[in-house]
């Protein structure tokens, strides 16, 4: 009879503890929701592009060389003034007399170190005149950009935090001491943003995929050599097996089964399984 009420308790007691470990599981299951950030999936084409460093430099420089050495008795300008062609820039005394220096051709005085009462040779340039309305962009590129670039073409440049249109005037064909190819772009400059020698950052267009599904690259999930986004439909994940075709810092390009104004889980997607209860939360 005791054997009867023991066997009869551990039974009971066996019953109790798998009601209870459903209960446990049936709560985890129905308290299982992932906060994730979306983005909608989008229709457009594709543009990886490569940015290139380069420095501006003015499109002319003329350079000012007086044709006798002399004492310069009178100054009419000073560094960085604007000038045109024939202004009078300096008065010079000279062996053969006084000597009058007039500005060769439109722009600014750059170069000028000699003052007042300081004697001049005539070896050196006594200053230049640069024309800064029109600036070159000088960069280099590879062989494989070399052969993207396209003379006349017109791309984006980036100059002290301003953009500019930029337009290919020359590709060289042979390559620098570095291997690589020096290529020239023009710049309008009439406001005189740029200066000789700013840093200039120019993007060029790589590759194109005209009309494609666009996503951020931070959804796409690979695992076990699959690609895969989740697409949030009715407050539930529903993981979609995608194919990519090509991937940048912020965007890819893919095929799948999905359509544009769709949303997909850009963060989140990492703890995500298929069928998961979301909560989306808005982008901070």
């Amino acid at each position: 009879m005791k054997r009867f009420m023991f066997v009869l308790m551990f039974c009971l007691l066996v019953v109790l503890a798998a009601c209870s470990n459903d209960d446990t599981t049936n709560v985890e299951q129905e308290e299982r929701v992932v906060a994730v950030e979306t983005a909608e999936v989008k229709e457009e084409d594709f543009i990886l592009e490569r940015v290139l460093y380069g420095r501006a430099i003015p499109n002319q420089i003329t350079p000012i060389i007086l044709p006798l050495a002399g004492e310069l008795t009178e100054l009419d300008v000073s560094n960085g003034e604007t000038v045109e062609e024939g202004d009078r820039i300096a008065v010079f005394s000279t062996a053969q007399g006084s000597t009058t220096v007039t500005a060769p051709a439109d722009g600014k005085i750059t170069g000028l170190q000699a003052s007042e009462g300081d004697m001049v040779s005539n070896e050196e340039p006594f200053a230049t005149v640069a024309d800064t309305d029109v600036m070159i962009v000088e960069f280099a590129v590879t062989a494989e950009l070399q052969q993207i670039l396209t003379k006349d073409e017109t791309y984006t440049v980036e100059v002290a935090n301003e953009e500019f249109p930029a337009t290919v005037t020359q590709i060289d064909f042979t390559p620098d001491d570095s291997g690589l190819y020096p290529v020239q772009a023009t710049v309008e400059n009439e406001e005189n943003i740029i200066l000789p020698g700013m840093v200039a950052r120019i993007t060029i267009p790589e590759q194109v995929i005209e009309d494609t599904l666009l996503v951020p690259t931070q959804a796409v999930v690979h695992e076990n050599d699959e690609d895969f986004i989740y697409v949030v439909t009715n407050d539930k994940a529903e993981k979609r097996t995608i194919t990519v075709l090509e991937t940048g810092s912020d965007t890819s390009a893919i095929e799948g089964e999905i359509e544009a104004g769709e949303e997909v889980v850009i963060t989140g997607q990492l703890t995500l399984s298929d069928g998961d209860q979301v909560d989306v939360k808005e982008e901070e």
